[in-house]
């Protein structure tokens, strides 16, 4: 009989470090850098609509109650909105698609322009760019004024 409280505790023991061992590798990632947006099936955290155009998508990665999570957007518009509204959430990294070159830029490396011309998926016109060659070129296309992200917020919160 002792032999088989011996077995079992035995098989108790690995059981448990098993499943120690193995646990934290069942968890998913936390979410780091830009996120991958997959057109026409990725929806829009702020508006709801699906994300159609690559130009003019951001992202936010924030934390709140359910830990680390990935907010889409289909304009940066959407996304002002969104953080403007979501006071809970404590935003760990912005990002949003350089209109040219089809790729994620940091927003605090970003290059804004605002204009009424530019094409974005709500009618924001607010597209970002990689440099301030790339904006002015933009600015002399469409118009509008170059910002950056924390201009075009200020900007922004002092419309009625």
């Amino acid at each position: 009989m002792n032999q088989n409280i011996f077995c079992f505790s035995c098989t108790s023991i690995f059981l448990c470090a098993v499943f120690a061992i193995t646990s934290p590798g069942c968890s998913k990632p936390e979410p780091t850098g830009p996120p991958e947006i997959r057109l026409g099936r990725d929806e829009c955290s702020g508006c709801k609509m699906s994300i159609v155009d690559r130009r003019c998508v951001g992202a936010l990665l924030a934390s709140d109650t359910n830990g680390l999570q990935v907010f889409l957007f289909d304009d940066i518009h959407c996304m002002m909105n969104f953080q403007k509204n979501r006071t809970d959430l404590r935003i760990t990294q912005i990002f949003a698609q350089d209109y040219r070159e089809n790729q994620w830029l940091a927003m605090d490396k970003a290059i804004l322009l605002k204009s009424a011309t530019a094409h974005t998926a709500m009618g924001s016109g607010i597209i970002a760019l990689n440099n301030q060659t790339h904006a002015q070129e933009a600015a002399s296309e469409f118009g509008g004024q170059v910002l950056t992200w924390n201009a075009l917020l200020a900007l922004e919160s002092s419309k009625p």
